[in-house]
């Protein structure tokens, strides 16, 4: 890891082995994709505007009219939230940030500040084979990312005596290549069968939420 270019920082020292706690590089990687994942958020929930005429009724007038963008955004939160979560941990394994990570965390990002588009587009217009496909082409695209991002994460992170660090790594990779398979299937399936399309969509957050976290380390 030593001949890779690192961030410069105020506490800089020429040691890649210090504590990420120690490293400006981390820090600044994290706080920098944590705000970026904020405004994608933002713009997702400013996405769900109220009906401007006169409101009579909360069900008939407002959710019944709004639930497919609801229910896009819930999913959406949810996916961009546990990526979050899995993007935090995964830095935490880190012990400096070589330029060709920051590239792969900029990568990462760009594809995620597509979700609050895709989100409303689907919201907008659920039955649409090419909304759901566009949907699930973004965040197929936005998992590839995370997954070459861990990947470069598992090649720079040295194993710790019970090799940990790389077990996590490993099986949160198998993990990521499953997600990116059934968002790429559920792409092709919109022009389909589209329940089926939503079935993978739906079915990939739940991939990571039974995943055990206890055991990996997260």
């Amino acid at each position: 890891m030593s001949e890779m270019s690192e961030f410069p920082g105020p506490h800089h020292v020429a040691s890649s082995r210090l504590p990420t706690s120690a490293s400006p590089g981390i820090g600044r990687l994290e706080a920098f994709s944590d705000g970026v994942i904020a405004i994608i958020i933002t713009i997702m929930v400013l996405e769900l505007k109220l009906p401007e005429h006169h409101v009579s009724e909360v069900w008939n007038d407002i959710i019944r009219p709004m639930w497919p963008k609801l229910l896009a955004y819930l999913w959406s939160f949810v996916g961009v939230g546990m990526m979050w979560i899995s993007h935090h941990h995964l830095l935490h394994t880190l012990e400096s940030v070589p330029r060709p990570l920051a590239w792969l965390n900029l990568h990462l990002l760009f594809w995620m500040s597509l979700v609050p588009a895709t989100t409303a587009l689907i919201g907008e217009h659920p039955l649409l084979p090419a909304a759901v496909a566009t949907y699930a082409f973004v965040q197929g695209a936005s998992m590839t990312g995370f997954l070459m991002l861990r990947d470069y994460a598992r090649r720079m992170t040295r194993s710790d005596a019970s090799g940990r660090s790389h077990d996590v790594h490993a099986t949160m990779l198998r993990r990521n290549l499953v997600a990116v398979a059934m968002h790429a299937a559920a792409a092709a399936l919109s022009f389909v069968w589209l329940p089926l399309a939503y079935a993978l969509i739906v079915g990939v957050p739940l991939l990571f939420m039974t995943a055990p976290r206890r055991r990996l380390g997260l």
